[in-house]
């Protein structure tokens, strides 16, 4: 196998995550306000005809959202990038302001907005619900078929969005190929790199135009803060942020605050939470009661070699299919112990949740079934415990939920995995 450190994938480094640009050690200041004083009337006029630097109201920015903008826009080697209070704030913002009065929609057949498939259950619900509401006309393309979606493309598209890995079965898309196919039919590329992180993919490098994060996860890291952000070229940034200032999803100063304390952990952080999946991932893809593994660093997964060429890590998120139904899936959730019964991901903590009754609650059943989602599908958050810990909890938890014993059961709590977290040979 090839080697996973060349320049291709070098990671965020750690140096510059924790030196913010123009910082002391630590965190910069709080700015906790909504508006900025002026010495004289000559000083208010000329910031605010953008003359020269200044802040004047929250809602259109202030220094603290700098500090940690640059700071992201470093990460994700982006021109410029805006942080806004939530994921689903940024999601929205972006294709918004990306998709309204784009010009290739004449064509019959032809949409503002192609989506893949394969989403968060909030991401969907905007697209099946708010954006024809606003206008917008949405198609979808299966998340496995490049020639579907160029033909979704080719018949005219403002605006492409897709996410890799998937929520929440982490099924991987090939962003060079996607980048190609809408750049040469004139559409604008935007990718949801929530599960990769920029630590793992750097999709801009790929081709891709515009990135969106929700910051609550990872690049928060603490289940402390509540916000979201986007990169990419400074010429679409301006755009999408005279929507953000138009729409109101700029955070509080005290929320930028928390989440650039969080980036100067994060790549520490998500090589652990890197490490601990791929534990989970593995001993889960040998346990007899276990039918199915969604992680996109086993070398079985169909998306695996893809994921090596464009990926550095495979991420936190383990998903699998139990191989009972509900009754058995209960059990296994209840009898949990490390593994908190919450709705999200990327915190310290180890997190469990059904997407049928959580993030897919909302999506119809027949839609969510075609997913490949069924009542049976757990999704892991794999936190940042001892990983021989998780594993355990694993063990007796499908040993709870299967009462009669598993023949495998026992040694496969101490069982190591074959392959190390970035894919290469112990």
């Amino acid at each position: 196998m090839s080697r996973r450190d060349t320049s291709e994938h070098s990671p965020p480094s750690s140096t510059a995550a924790v030196h913010t640009p123009g910082a002391r050690p630590g965190p910069g200041p709080i700015h906790q306000q909504a508006l900025f004083t002026f010495p004289n009337l000559k000083e208010l006029i000329a910031v605010f005809r953008r003359e020269k630097p200044g802040h004047f109201y929250t809602r259109h920015g202030n220094p603290g959202f700098d500090r940690v903008e640059s700071l992201l826009a470093e990460m994700e080697e982006a021109e410029a990038a805006l942080v806004f209070s939530s994921g689903m704030a940024a999601i929205a913002t972006v294709m918004l302001s990306l998709a309204v009065g784009g010009g290739r929609t004449k064509k019959k057949g032809g949409a503002d907005i192609v989506a893949l498939a394969d989403l968060y259950g909030g991401t969907a619900a905007f697209l099946n619900d708010v954006a024809p509401a606003c206008g917008l006309r949405v198609r979808t393309a299966p998340v496995d078929d490049l020639a579907a979606l160029e033909r979704a493309v080719r018949a005219g598209a403002r605006l492409v969005y897709f996410e890799t890995p998937t929520n929440p079965l982490n099924r991987i898309v090939d962003l060079a190929a996607v980048a190609h196919i809408c750049r040469s039919a004139g559409a604008l590329t935007v990718v949801d790199n929530t599960f990769a992180t920029p630590l793992n993919q750097r999709p801009l490098r790929r081709g891709i135009d515009v990135v969106v994060h929700s910051a609550t996860k990872y690049l928060g890291g603490h289940a402390d803060l509540l916000a979201g952000c986007a990169a990419g070229p400074a010429r679409l940034m301006r755009r999408v942020a005279a929507w953000r200032t138009m729409l109101g999803g700029t955070p509080n100063g005290f929320e930028a605050w928390l989440l650039e304390r969080s980036l100067k952990t994060f790549p520490m952080r998500m090589r652990a939470h890197n490490a601990n999946a791929f534990s989970v991932a593995w001993f889960l893809s040998v346990h007899p009661r276990v039918r199915r593994v969604y992680y996109p660093g086993l070398e079985a997964d169909p998306g695996h070699q893809v994921a090596r060429r464009q990926m550095a890590g495979f991420g936190g998120i383990v998903s699998f299919d139990l191989a009972g139904g509900f009754r058995e899936t209960e059990r296994f959730v209840n009898s949990l112990k490390l593994f908190h019964l919450a709705a999200s991901l990327g915190g310290a903590e180890s997190l469990v949740s059904l997407p049928a009754f959580t993030s897919h609650l909302w999506i119809p059943k027949a839609q969510r079934e075609a997913m490949g989602i069924g009542e049976n599908t757990v999704r892991l958050a794999v936190g940042l415990e001892n990983d021989e810990d998780l594993v355990r909890d694993l063990d007796q938890a499908l040993a709870a939920a299967f009462p009669a014993p598993a023949a495998r059961r026992g040694r496969l709590a101490l069982a190591r995995p074959r392959t190390t977290p970035t894919g290469r040979r112990p």
